[in-house]
């Protein structure tokens, strides 16, 4: 638990104002900011609007998060996991890619499960080229 301690000390030193970088105004800006959030945020609406070119001139240097995506509600359940495949069926994940997204994801749950009041929003990772929406 100490390396899970360590990496939550080191996300939140980079904290302005008490507020990680991607809630920051600038996470808005279609300028890049070396010292910015590598996390560009954008609304549903605005995102099919934009142009392809100017989204992935956005890819270059960071990622995108799209909110207000339209969906349909569903609740954290076994039943809406059951949607992506059987849950009791052995997966095999390989890489150092994959490794360190579980262990981000185990983060987050250990997270939301001491802080109860903080809001919830998924975050899809896209390499470069590729379109991501997200969902709240």
């Amino acid at each position: 638990m100490n390396t899970f301690k360590a990496i939550q000390d080191n996300v939140v030193s980079s904290y302005v104002d008490n507020k990680p970088l991607h809630h920051l105004d600038a996470a808005h800006s279609l300028e890049f900011d070396p010292n910015g959030s590598s996390i560009f945020v954008v609304d549903h609406e605005t995102f099919n609007k934009m142009d392809p070119s100017v989204i992935q001139n956005i890819f270059r240097e960071r990622h995108i998060l799209v909110t207000r995506v339209p969906h349909e509600e569903q609740e954290f359940d076994e039943d809406s996991l059951l949607v992506f495949g059987d849950i009791d069926c052995p997966r095999e994940i390989t890489g150092v890619l994959f490794f360190f997204i579980q262990q981000i994801i185990l983060i987050i749950i250990s997270f939301h499960q001491s802080h109860p009041c903080v809001r919830r929003n998924t975050l899809m990772l896209a390499s470069s080229g590729e379109r991501c929406e997200i969902w709240q």
